[in-house]
């Protein structure tokens, strides 16, 4: 609306000055400055007022976590290809504990490569919902 207001502005320079241009490109403009202004003063407000009261939050409690072993789950869809790369990728980490290889009933050798690079396979016979 404010670019309108300037753009009706410039009309007013070629047209007659006399013409209610002016005073409707003047409305425009401070109607359209109105939100500008207003959202200055409520980013002033949340800054200067709200704000140090939400950074006074308490300390978020949390569980020490005793053991830190992970179960890595993989969905697999005619992924024998590349299956026993990403098994064995998983298996060297230091924190699995065993990978997982839920197989949505492939029409390729997905499972076998799977549990010949060391997971646990899984093979789930209805389609999509592995």
């Amino acid at each position: 609306m404010c670019v309108l207001g300037v753009l009706l502005a410039a009309l007013r320079y070629f047209l007659s000055p006399g013409l209610p241009v002016a005073e409707i490109s003047r409305a425009m403009l401070w109607y359209g400055g109105v939100p500008v202004v207003g959202g200055i003063l409520l980013t002033v407000l949340e800054l200067a007022v709200l704000l140090p009261h939400k950074c006074l939050m308490n300390e978020v409690p949390f569980d020490i976590i005793r053991n830190r072993h992970v179960t890595v789950v993989l969905t697999a869809f005619n992924d024998a290809e590349s299956i026993s790369a990403a098994v064995r990728d998983f298996a060297q980490q230091s924190l699995v504990l065993r990978v997982l290889v839920v197989d949505n009933n492939s029409q390729d050798d997905t499972a076998r490569r799977a549990a010949e690079s060391g997971a646990t396979v899984i093979v789930h016979k209805e389609r999509g919902y592995g």
